[in-house]
């Protein structure tokens, strides 16, 4: 299945020479490019069918890495993308069948048609989304919409199924410390799901009674500050390391920062400029410092 299809307007096509490895390991997998976009490659398969690769989060991590070793990046993910795509046929007979590999997803939310769409459930007070997948060794599956229609379970049951299966896989040392001065706290296990456990932050990480502001700039990053007076000088970082993530790292969810507390969701507006970081508290997120008799993200008492 892919869901990252061609984008229009005038941006700047993929270089040539990272074209050029893709097209190698193309022909290797018997799929010979018609048309190049700037996120991706339009293909013939050997039977004559076509489809769309998405390429644009293979590139950010290719002009991170020496250009020696592009051929195998490359490889690696048309491998991956073949295997993932015949596992797509092998539909499981039931949810049921394999509970213990659900896992949840955040990110945006797919726009696409009704037969291919992935079961997703919006993700109150962001614009994101919350998706289930099939956890395989190399690659994952998204739960569609039809599958979850043929279980006789409820939504919200599979759902608490996935958010347990990620807590049981999140590795004891999972978050750990990256800014000491601010408190700032980083998850980056790199296995797809640090950016999801922002759902389960609460469960794994220190009680926070006023909550976390958490961002979820890609897939495998997620960053996070308790909310307490001593950490929100950290907050103009939090939106930094939001934006560059977004900006440079595989895999983009959102450059926003949220709060979070007792499971409720919600964005806290920050405007950074040159000077200094605009911040927009709700009522709400004021009255939680106010309780820790903490001082206003604007820098008021």
């Amino acid at each position: 299945m892919d869901f990252e299809r061609p984008k229009s307007g005038g941006e700047p096509m993929l270089p040539g020479g990272f074209r050029a490895a893709v097209a190698r390991e193309l022909a290797a997998n018997g799929l010979t490019p018609t048309a190049w976009h700037a996120a991706g490659v339009e293909c013939v398969t050997a039977d004559g069918g076509t489809r769309y690769v998405g390429l644009g989060n293979l590139y950010r991590r290719a002009k991170a890495a020496p250009r020696e070793d592009w051929a195998e990046m490359v490889r690696h993910f048309l491998g991956v993308l073949v295997a993932s795509t015949a596992a797509d046929d092998l539909v499981p007979e039931s949810l049921e069948a394999v509970r213990d590999r659900l896992r949840v997803r955040v990110g945006t939310p797919f726009d696409l048609a009704e037969s291919a769409k992935p079961w997703q459930r919006p993700l109150p007070g962001t614009p994101l989304a919350i998706n289930l997948v099939i956890d395989s060794d190399e690659y994952m599956t998204y739960v569609t919409q039809g599958m979850m229609d043929a279980s006789p379970d409820a939504e919200d049951d599979w759902l608490e199924v996935g958010l347990a299966n990620l807590r049981e896989a999140t590795p004891a040392d999972w978050l750990e410390t990256f800014h000491a001065e601010s408190g700032m706290l980083g998850g980056h296990a790199g296995d797809s799901y640090d950016a999801a456990r922002a759902l389960v932050l609460e469960d794994l990480g220190d009680d926070s009674p006023a909550g976390w502001l958490v961002a979820v700039p890609a897939r495998d990053w997620l960053f996070a500050l308790p909310v307490t007076a001593a950490s929100l000088p950290g907050v103009p970082l939090l939106k930094v390391l939001a934006e560059k993530s977004f900006a440079e790292d595989a895999y983009p969810i959102s450059d926003e920062v949220f709060w979070v507390r007792g499971g409720v969701w919600e964005r806290l507006p920050i405007t950074l400029t040159d000077e200094r970081a605009d911040v927009t508290p709700s009522d709400a997120f004021l009255a939680a410092l106010q309780d820790l008799g903490g001082a206003d993200p604007d820098g008021g008492e």
